[in-house]
């Protein structure tokens, strides 16, 4: 079931908005309502929206499975808004809507006693207002409201290291999520050769007159100079293929190079805590 109900008894969990205006509310656990916002339930911080593809020939009995496919992620919140000590509800209301925006992501982040995750999400529609009792006169403002995160998954702080390499270094890198890890190499000027994943091939790159941040993630520019420019030329057509897989310990591997190395692993999850 991915629908929670957010109780006193709950305190351990707390949910923080930071809006796109640079607010921040504290929706539930300590310090919640403080702003004039508070949430009663949340729906779809848990697993993400998965689906089974399967295929079947003409008179194949059942199906054979295939791949996963992950959706957007919708996050549907209760909201409940009220005066403060300092502003008025009408004060509160304009503030709170001003923390919003179609255009543009905030983040929701979930925090307990030992994780602090955050989705980067939006409004997907206008909020949904309860008008049965005028909420100016009752002292309370109640909105269902949908959030969409186009990037499903949690995001956690990432692993960053710093090594000074004089030739071929050995280095640790790990990944203790469920999800795949895409390592980014900053790297300084010279010729460099970086791991692919933990049991890959080599990418030996080109030597570089500057430094440059070589991500191996698919989908993204993979070499960029320190001068903003492109350098995917110096990979030389390679390219990188296999992340860190999920919940891999601290395992050592070989980069080639002299100077500054700074690695930075992302940390992604599937659910929100």
């Amino acid at each position: 079931m991915n629908n929670i109900a957010l109780t006193s008894r709950q305190s351990d969990i707390q949910i923080i908005w930071l809006g796109v205006d640079g607010s921040r509310w504290i929706l539930h656990g300590p310090g919640a309502r403080s702003q004039g916002a508070w949430i009663e339930t949340i729906k779809g911080i848990l697993a993400p929206p998965s689906t089974l593809r399967t295929r079947a020939a003409a008179r194949q009995r059942g199906s054979t499975p295939g791949t996963v496919k992950v959706d957007e992620r919708l996050i549907d919140l209760t909201v409940h808004l009220t005066a403060t000590p300092a502003d008025p509800l009408p004060i509160v209301e304009e503030r709170w809507n001003r923390a919003w925006s179609m255009d543009t992501d905030g983040k929701l982040w979930i925090i307990t006693a030992n994780s602090a995750r955050w989705f980067s999400a939006r409004p997907r529609e206008n909020e949904d207002l309860d008008l049965t009792v005028d909420p100016r006169r009752r002292g309370v403002l109640t909105a269902e409201m949908t959030l969409v995160a186009c990037e499903p998954d949690a995001h956690g702080h990432p692993e960053i290291t710093d090594w000074t390499c004089n030739g071929p270094t050995t280095v640790t890198i790990s990944n203790p999520t469920d999800l795949p890890a895409w390592p980014t190499f900053i790297v300084a000027p010279g010729l460099w050769e970086l791991p692919d994943g933990i049991g890959g091939d080599v990418v030996a790159l080109k030597p570089s007159p500057q430094a440059m941040s070589v991500q191996t993630r698919p989908g993204v520019e993979p070499v960029t100079l320190a001068d903003g420019s492109p350098g995917y030329r110096l990979l030389g057509g390679q390219r990188f293929v296999y992340p860190i897989p999920p919940r891999t310990p601290p395992t050592e591997v070989i980069v080639s190079g002299v100077g500054a190395l700074q690695i930075i692993i992302e940390r992604r999850w599937r659910k929100g805590w």
